[in-house]
């Protein structure tokens, strides 16, 4: 962490644009001040960050981030306590590799400002935060009854049969697409 007097952080957000003005003031800074000490402030609103504010502040902006309807997270298919990350993100929102750059640097920040961050994730992600290795029974995780297909599919002595080819259909936002 670098001390108050070598440098510090004002993030300040406007509630009606919260997640623009929020990954604005993001995007601006350099990897570095991510250690600084971060003092946040939301436009027009009074109120002292003496911790509270910084709470408010992760918890709002982590519950529009991580919200199913912003595209760039959905609820896993074996409950919706969960999140994955939205393979059709892009469609819904053409800046999702940046966002996820933010969604990555608010989830470090409050992990290194000891905040609570409320999202939960499918466990393949934590695996790749946490560089382990992802084995086929993750999938459990994301998709059970694709991870039953496919582990059954494994099992069989003669696959050819089942006159597979190496596509997939995917539905996103009222569409289906097949896709090799």
């Amino acid at each position: 962490r670098v001390p108050w007097d070598r440098g510090h952080v004002k993030v300040r957000v406007r509630r009606s644009q919260l997640l623009e003005t929020a990954f604005e003031q993001f995007s601006q800074l350099k990897a570095e001040d991510m250690r600084r000490i971060f003092r946040f402030e939301f436009i027009g609103e009074p109120g002292l960050d003496a911790g509270g504010v910084a709470r408010e502040w992760f918890q709002v902006v982590s519950d529009a981030l991580f919200n199913a309807d912003f595209g760039l997270f959905s609820y896993s298919s074996g409950d919706n306590l969960c999140y994955q990350l939205n393979p059709s993100s892009g469609v819904a929102n053409e800046l999702h590799l940046q966002y996820f750059f933010f969604a990555g640097r608010v989830i470090g920040k409050a992990i290194f400002d000891k905040q609570i961050c409320p999202p939960h994730f499918v466990a393949p992600i934590y695996k790749c935060m946490l560089k382990w290795p992802i084995t086929i029974s993750d999938l459990d995780f994301l998709d059970p009854a694709v991870s039953a297909n496919l582990q059954g599919v494994a099992k069989m002595d003669d696959v050819e049969e089942l006159y597979l080819d190496f596509t997939t259909t995917t539905a996103a936002f009222g569409e289906t697409k097949v896709v090799e």
